[in-house]
């Protein structure tokens, strides 16, 4: 196995990361120019340049905002394929390039190879989930791409299992995102301490303490705001929070929901699920899961990371005025997170879909990035 200090093992990370990302922006592009064509949407006229810009970005950086129309269902095949290659292209560079910068980072001796076998083999695993999940109205590509999608936190794909009272929702599809969430090492560490009976690295164990602590905080925040609506008040909190943090749909219209419960799940969406996982920016998951050397610089990103937030609500807010500001925040939070979450269909339009599509890319690729810059710098042992 290669030594992790190594300076070519470095160099190859980082080789694999540009590659990943050069093959994303080329889908990206794609994806853009597909969403334009005529009859791309069946029995619709073809999206905008704004719009189909913003719904390229919206798969390709897993953010997975609900749209008027139902994606994938409302995509004629092609760009239905299409749609479908661009969240594996942003599930490679989430799961396989954030992996190994992680796991260099941190000093961890997985290598590259290894990483990517273990994102590969979640990606397969999520498509035979979703392909389980097949219902007789529909395509297989679209059970296919459900379960992809809950692997990359995109709920914009659950389709006909988006309501809470789903089963395959509770039991499948919000935990499969938590999975992406947490990030390629921390699923690689755990599956050996199981299998091999391996020591977790204390990056792992404080990625899934701080995942489990937030999950738990966030339901008992929620559960009590639920409590005088009839139904079952515990799954909905769960869906909700699992929402925020990672999948972005839980079945319920965020509008209708009780005062204060659309503030609580901003501030989930920009806590985070582990580091470099599918969920982007960054977040309090980042601060506790990265060697203490690192935090000063963790805690400049972060403060970047809301001045970035700020502007693009006050640009957000000029370009919509008629935007209720509680919407735009939501929209914002759930841009910038990679999280999607949003208080009905994003309905706004020309620079308002670009600013929030910068968002996401900045969300997106931002960290890697940062992280890219840190490789090779980091005490593995702080």
């Amino acid at each position: 196995m290669s030594e992790p200090s190594n300076p070519e093992v470095f160099a190859r990370s980082l080789a694999i990361v540009r590659g990943l990302a050069v093959a994303w922006v080329l889908m990206l592009g794609v994806g853009a120019l597909m969403n334009q064509m005529p009859g791309a949407l069946r029995a619709a006229n073809a999206l905008g340049a704004d719009r189909a810009l913003f719904t390229a970005v919206n798969a390709s950086t897993l953010t997975g905002f609900t749209q008027a129309f139902a994606m994938p269902d409302d995509f004629a095949f092609m760009p239905r394929l299409v749609f479908l290659m661009q969240i594996l292209s942003g599930l490679c560079l989430s799961l396989i390039g954030g992996g190994v910068l992680v796991a260099r980072l941190i000093g961890a001796r997985h290598t590259d190879r290894q990483v990517a076998v273990t994102a590969l083999v979640m990606i397969g695993f999520s498509a035979l989930i979703g392909a389980a999940t097949l219902r007789v109205d529909e395509s297989f590509l679209t059970a296919v791409t459900r379960g992809v999608g809950a692997l990359a936190g995109a709920g914009l794909t659950a389709g006909a299992v988006r309501e809470t009272s789903n089963l395959w929702l509770h039991v499948i599809l919000l935990p499969m995102s938590f999975v992406g969430g947490l990030g390629t090492v921390a699923i690689l560490e755990l599956w050996r301490a199981l299998v091999h009976r391996e020591c977790m690295s204390r990056h792992a164990l404080t990625a899934f303490a701080v995942t489990a602590g937030v999950y738990i905080v966030g339901v008992l925040l929620i559960a009590p705001l639920l409590g005088s609506l009839d139904r079952p008040t515990l799954p909905r909190a769960s869906a909700l929070v699992v929402a925020a943090m990672s999948y972005g749909a839980s079945g319920e219209t965020i509008s209708q929901l009780p005062r204060g419960t659309d503030w609580i799940l901003m501030a989930l969406a920009l806590t985070g699920v582990g580091t470099l996982g599918t969920t982007g920016a960054f977040g309090f998951a980042w601060a506790a899961t990265i060697g203490r050397n690192l935090l000063p610089r963790i805690v400049f990103w972060i403060a970047i990371e809301g001045v970035i937030v700020l502007l693009a609500m006050v640009l957000l807010l000029q370009t919509e005025p008629s935007l209720a500001p509680e919407r735009a925040a939501m929209l914002v939070a759930g841009s910038v997170s990679n999280v999607g979450l949003s208080q009905g269909s994003v309905a706004v339009t020309g620079s308002g879909l670009v600013i929030l599509s910068v968002l996401m890319v900045v969300g997106r690729l931002l960290p890697l990035m940062v992280v890219g810059s840190w490789v090779g710098r980091a005490d593995p042992k702080g």
